[in-house]
């Protein structure tokens, strides 16, 4: 049996409270879909193209400062997101710590 985990935050992963056969109770998180994302931009060439310039096969694009966040943001968000507490007096401020990660993405590609 299971029930959804009601969190503060949209932009947390939904999580189910289940109860196992043994009787034990436990927290199962849904896979990210964005974590693929990026690497869906990977800029790619043949391995014979580019050698001459010493060029990589395959690199990260790279973006506009102004584009970075709107483009790697699901992949920072993911990143900040990954082992926050999210219950309890622990829990993290988590649009706090996803707009400062947006900025310092934007201030470390500028």
């Amino acid at each position: 049996s299971f029930d959804w985990v009601t969190l503060d935050s949209p932009a947390l992963r939904p999580r189910l409270l289940v109860l196992r056969a043994n009787g034990a109770f436990d927290i199962l998180e849904q896979p990210s879909r964005t974590s693929d994302h990026v690497y869906k931009l990977v800029p790619w060439q043949a391995p014979h193209r580019g050698l001459e310039e010493n060029s990589p096969y395959l690199d990260l694009m790279k973006f506009e400062p102004a584009q970075t966040s709107e483009i790697l943001g699901p992949l920072i968000t993911e990143q900040v997101l990954s082992d926050v507490p999210i219950f309890g007096p622990e829990k993290a401020g988590i649009a706090d710590r996803i707009s400062d990660a947006l900025k310092d993405s934007v201030s470390v590609s500028a």
